[in-house]
């Protein structure tokens, strides 16, 4: 049986994600963090609301957002 590789947030995004946009918003582009932000929302509040129960939805969506910026920021 093979074992399920997991991945962590910040390498699902690059994998789904073209090189350039995550490259660029690694770099300081908030533009291209932006088009992430637009992209992935609706995905990760709908995932935040699931795991919450429904309670503080939109302030905990804002925090993976700001955690995918801090973490894209100290990436290499």
């Amino acid at each position: 049986m093979e074992a399920l590789a997991l991945r962590s947030p910040l390498e699902s995004l690059q994998a789904s994600e073209p090189r350039s946009d995550v490259a660029r918003a690694a770099a300081g582009d908030v533009r291209a963090f932006e088009q992430l932000y637009r992209t992935h929302l609706p995905r990760v509040h709908s995932l935040v609301r699931r795991m919450a129960g429904g309670r503080d939805t939109d302030e905990l969506t804002q925090d993976v957002f700001v955690r995918v910026w801090q973490k894209l920021a100290g990436s290499p």
